[in-house]
């Protein structure tokens, strides 16, 4: 009999065998093996067993195949920042030349496909003090100047500094903030770690080419903060752009504004503020020129003045022709109603002067003509009715008393005595004189002048408020101050 004893290891005489394979078949053939199925039928166990073994590690392998799988393919997506930007690639090659957009992306995993991604939002930059004194940037403005003296230089080899035109020094720092606007051309013609060098260079040379074409007051009070910003900006950009880098400068803003050196800034303080003061008194007396204009002529001014200054030019030329027909134009504007001012005033009273020399001495004067062609020919009958009408109109008078003396009295003394009523209206028409000498001599201006305000007039009962008595008299002027 073949087989294995149950309580002793036939190799080592080990009788703990059992114990160690508790579970393990025990193989017993008794007598002879007579054919080849009746061993595969004892084998059958041991078969089974490393079936399942090996099914088992193969479903392992699946899994772990899987998960590779998995894992290959996710690593085609990548999350992007809202400050990043980039491309993505295939076999190199960029895919979409406008860049990735904040979020999820997707792509071909590796090595077919990859992400190249870079910061694209929130860069900035400064000048790297290139137009600024040492001295200024330890100590401040302020400290810079007190500490400065006239035998103080700079030092090309420390201090940094800026040549406007003619050929003064200015002092200035700026610093520009930037973004990547086109992720392919940043990717094809600039490698990122250049980007701030790329930025500086332009900021820089920008505000070389502006010093260049400005003086050094012209950066500080013709220009202001936000256009000299304005100015560096779009000089830098359009830098960047010749360069086709794809980035794009967002803002600029100054560190410190233009300023000349420590050792002169104080006077050209001085001097910017004389230049302040003396433009402010221009702007002054430009103004009251204004006002003094309008005061003159209303909103016509500017017209009559051009033709004024026309009507010099014809006489200083000696062109009376021409000055005869400024001199129309400008009567003609003169007299239009939308001249306002003193202007007008002294135009109203010309005229008013005007209609009563018109009434008085034009009357006259023209009665005067008409007598003297008339007494050329016939004095005798022109004195003789002049003579008729003024005894007529002193007759006329309703106060002349006629008497009748009879020849022959020689130079005897008359005692006459007039009526009583002639002389009461004697005495009326004298008063009724001086009340109109008083009006002629208080009416110098207009007659709205004259009379009362409705704001003056106490409104205590109805009526009318200007009234005329029966001897001629005016109540409810305007009383004088």
């Amino acid at each position: 009999m073949i087989g294995h004893d149950q309580d002793m290891d036939p190799v080592n005489g080990d009788a703990s065998l059992a114990t160690r394979r508790g579970a393990s078949e025990r193989l017993a053939v008794a007598g002879e093996v007579s054919s080849e199925a009746q061993l595969r039928e004892a084998m059958d166990p041991a078969n089974r067993s490393l079936n399942e073994a090996l099914h088992l590690s193969f479903r392992v392998l699946q899994i772990a195949i899987v998960a590779l799988l998995v894992l290959f393919l996710f690593s085609g997506f990548r999350t992007v920042d809202n400050a990043q930007s980039g491309v993505a690639t295939v076999w190199g090659r960029i895919v979409d030349p406008a860049g990735l957009e904040p979020g999820l992306a997707t792509n071909w995993p590796p090595p077919i496909g990859g992400f190249v991604l870079f910061q694209a939002e929130g860069r900035s930059v400064t000048d790297g003090n290139a137009f600024v004194s040492q001295m200024l940037l330890s100590h401040g403005e302020a400290r810079s100047v007190q500490k400065a003296v006239t035998t103080d230089r700079l030092r090309p080899e420390q201090d940094g500094s800026m040549l406007t035109v003619g050929g003064e020094i200015g002092h200035i720092r700026a610093q520009a903030s930037y973004r990547v606007s086109s992720p392919a051309r940043f990717l094809e013609t600039v490698v990122d770690r250049d980007a701030d060098l790329l930025v500086q260079l332009a900021l820089q040379r920008s505000i070389v080419q502006i010093g260049a074409s400005h003086t050094l007051q012209s950066l500080r009070e013709t220009l202001t903060t936000d256009g000299l910003r304005s100015m560096i900006r779009d000089e830098a950009q359009s830098l960047l752009d010749q360069s086709g880098s794809g980035l794009r400068v967002t803002s600029v803003e100054l560190k410190q504004e233009p300023l000349p050196p420590a050792a002169v800034q104080k006077n050209f303080e001085n001097y910017s503020q004389a230049q302040q003061q003396v433009s402010a008194n221009v702007e002054q007396a430009r103004k009251a020129a204004q006002e003094t204009l309008i005061t003159v002529a209303g909103a016509m001014h500017e017209e009559l003045a051009a033709l004024i200054d026309e009507y010099e030019s014809a006489y200083e030329k000696g062109d009376a022709a021409e000055a005869s027909a400024v001199l129309i134009r400008f009567d003609a504007a003169i007299s239009r109603p939308d001249v306002a001012g003193s202007v007008a005033k002294m135009m109203d009273t010309a005229r008013r002067h005007k209609i009563s020399i018109e009434q008085t001495l034009g009357r006259d004067a023209r009665l005067f003509s008409g007598l003297q062609n008339a007494y050329r020919q016939q004095p005798n009958v022109v004195i003789a009715r002049r003579w008729l009408e003024a005894a007529g109109r002193v007759f006329g008078k309703p106060d002349i008393e006629v008497f009748q003396l009879p020849p022959g009295l020689g130079r005897l003394k008359v005692d006459l005595t007039g009526s009583q009523a002639v002389r009461d209206l004697r005495r009326s028409l004298r008063l009724d004189r001086v009340d109109a000498e008083a009006w002629n001599a208080g009416f110098s201006g207009s007659a709205a002048d004259q009379f009362q305000r409705i704001e003056e007039i106490k409104m205590e009962r109805a009526g009318r408020q200007l009234a005329v008595d029966e001897k001629g008299r005016i109540s409810g002027q305007r009383e004088k101050n």
